[in-house]
């Protein structure tokens, strides 16, 4: 397994600041906490899957998550980014937001077909309202 370290010092910096000039700061004005360097494992290479049923949606529902069928506009969303298609799925709490990436990321994955980019607000929502409340004096 290979280790990749997030503090490569010859990576760019997503803050800026690596052209001499200072660094780019968050667009509401406040400051960043930068996290201490930390090391993943990167993943082994996926092996070839000569098994198509393994990538159905159907069966990787059933078969990982337990769940004998889709709801609502699941199983569409979920055919559409297997395809490669991006998604905003917007569905209430316990709506199966969650399977929409879920079953796509484990098909593309055991298909070889590359990897799953989910983009979730809510830590930096998180975030973002307890520096609101601690700037408003709340600790």
């Amino acid at each position: 397994m290979t280790e990749l370290s997030l503090a490569d010092p010859n990576a760019p910096s997503l803050a800026g600041g690596n052209d001499g000039g200072p660094p780019a700061g968050p667009p509401n004005g406040r400051a960043c906490r930068r996290s201490a360097p930390r090391t993943i494992a990167a993943l082994p290479p996926a092996r070839h899957v000569t098994n198509l049923a393994a990538t159905a949606p159907d069966t990787i529902l059933h078969d990982v998550f337990g769940y004998s069928a889709f709801r609502g506009a699941q199983a569409e969303i979920v055919d559409h980014v297997i395809d490669g298609g991006d998604a905003l799925v917007l569905m209430p709490t316990g709506g199966g937001k969650s399977l929409c990436y879920q079953v796509p990321a484990i098909a593309r994955h055991r298909a070889e077909r590359g990897v799953a980019v989910v983009v979730s607000p809510l830590i930096a929502l998180m975030h973002d309202q307890v520096g609101a409340l601690e700037e408003a004096g709340v600790h």
